[in-house]
């Protein structure tokens, strides 16, 4: 067990401890998803739940657990602070280089306007370099996103974001970013997601997971330059998983596959399960 922690046996008094999962199928099983929601993951009793959180929990609140990095962003600073802390030249350049060219960014408010970002994100998962590479957005997490999308100045739809705010309002989560990178628009949905996230009261703003890696050829990798170029503090993240009923029994198995064949990576087996379409 952890310490400074203590157990506890989900029998939370809080009915409405949040609906707000993300629910995805491995074969016959659903795997329910929480993010930053602990009070929700510790209550369900679902089969296969998964919680993402910075927090540490104690070894009895779980089976599996893995640890990635997050960049977080104080949003208790004033927005020159933040602003200076991004990089020279990959951020801060880009930024000025996507307004000249008179790059707008939008907040989707709108039915049409979110189905608009969800195509166009489906569209760039489906792109044969990056079919295998991610997870897609579904369509019933469209409600609790909040999504900006970029037009160039003639009009152009230029891609978007999606950010995921936590159930306690400290945390907003960068969690889907699609775009044509053509015009510096991700810099620039990046900041105005940020600037929007101060203005509303959120503590952090959350890069959301990435795997550090040395290998300087993986998307994990400029994904993860790419986070940092943002002037966010690195922290642990998470992602516990934990068995209920029956299926109680695959955790043991479960975890040697995943240390024997993917280099205890979740989500490399996911990706690995993707291709053959039994994950979704």
């Amino acid at each position: 067990a952890l310490s400074g922690s203590t157990c506890q046996n989900g029998a939370l008094d809080d009915p409405a401890a949040s609906v707000h999962v993300e629910k995805r199928r491995l074969l016959c099983f659903t795997l329910n998803y929480h993010w930053l929601d602990k009070p929700a993951y510790l209550k369900s009793t679902a089969q296969v739940v998964l919680l993402r959180s910075h927090e540490q929990l104690p070894r009895c609140d779980y089976h599996l657990r893995f640890r990635y990095q997050t960049f977080l962003i104080d949003l208790s600073q004033n927005l020159d602070d933040i602003y200076a802390a991004f990089h020279a030249k990959s951020a801060r350049y880009s930024i000025r280089k996507a307004i000249r060219d008179g790059v707008v960014v939008k907040p989707a408010e709108t039915v049409a306007e979110k189905s608009q970002f969800f195509d166009f994100y489906q569209s760039f998962a489906r792109h044969p370099k990056r079919k295998d590479k991610m997870l897609v957005l579904q369509k019933n997490e469209l409600d609790r996103l909040l999504i900006f999308y970029a037009l160039s100045a003639d009009g152009e739809y230029l891609g978007g974001v999606g950010l995921l705010p936590s159930p306690d309002g400290k945390y907003c989560l960068y969690k889907y970013g699609a775009t044509l990178h053509r015009c510096c628009e991700n810099e620039l949905l990046i900041w105005q997601a940020i600037q929007y996230a101060k203005q509303h009261g959120f503590q952090y703003f959350d890069m959301s997971w990435t795997a550090p890696t040395d290998d300087r050829n993986s998307d994990m990798h400029r994904l993860s330059l790419f986070k940092r170029k943002f002037g966010g503090e690195p922290v642990d993240f998470y992602t516990y998983v934990k068995f209920s009923g029956p299926v109680r029994v695959l955790a043991r198995p479960f975890d040697l596959v995943l240390k024997s064949f993917f280099d205890d990576d979740i989500n490399a087996l996911a990706l690995f399960l993707k291709k053959f379409k039994v994950f979704r």
